[in-house]
C-alpha cells in the first residue's frame, strides 16, 4: 500500500474516504481478516465513554484485530445505514457519522449512533480512531460484557 507518487490533498482525501466505505462494507460482510489490512501496524483505537468491562484504549493491529473480530462474530447481522463522511482541512484525518443495527448471537438487537475520527498514514492505512456512542445502548445488553458495538 506504501505509494511513492505524490498525491494532492484532495487525492489523499478522496482515498481516505474510499478506505472508509471499503472499511464499513467489510464490517457490515463480517470480513474482519480483510478488514484488519486497512489498519496500520502500529496502530491505535479508542473509546473513551466505553462502559465498564469493555476496553477505552486498543494498541496495535493484533489487539485491534481480536477485539473487532470478537465484536462482529457476536452478530447474525448488522448494517451502518447511511455512513456520513465529514472530511476535515488536514486530509489525514477524516470525521465519519453513522448507526449500526444489528441483531446479536443472544437474541438482542443493538442500535445506535456513532461518531469518529479516523486518522491515516501516508499510506492510506488507519492509524488512529476514536469514537464515540450511547454506551446506555451497550449496557441494556444482556450479558452486561456482550457488547456488540461496531
Amino acid at each position: 500500500m506504501e505509494s511513492t507518487e505524490r498525491r494532492s490533498p484532495e487525492q489523499v482525501r478522496e482515498r481516505n474516504i474510499a478506505t472508509l466505505r471499503h472499511y464499513f462494507d467489510l464490517l457490515q460482510r463480517k470480513r474482519t481478516e480483510n478488514w484488519i489490512d486497512l489498519w496500520a501496524e502500529r496502530c491505535v483505537a479508542r473509546t473513551p465513554y466505553a462502559p465498564g468491562g469493555l476496553p477505552r484504549l486498543l494498541t496495535g493491529r493484533a489487539d485491534v484485530h481480536a477485539f473487532y473480530r470478537d465484536q462482529v462474530a457476536a452478530y447474525r447481522r448488522v448494517t451502518f445505514g447511511e455512513v456520513t463522511m465529514l472530511p476535515m482541512d488536514d486530509p489525514g484525518r477524516v470525521a465519519a457519522r453513522w448507526f449500526p443495527k444489528g441483531e446479536l448471537l443472544s437474541g438482542d438487537d443493538y442500535a445506535n449512533e456513532h461518531f469518529a475520527v479516523f486518522e491515516f498514514d501516508a499510506a492510506g492505512r488507519i492509524t488512529a480512531l476514536t469514537e464515540y456512542f450511547d454506551p446506555a445502548a451497550l449496557t441494556a445488553l444482556a450479558p452486561p460484557t456482550s457488547t456488540g458495538a461496531v
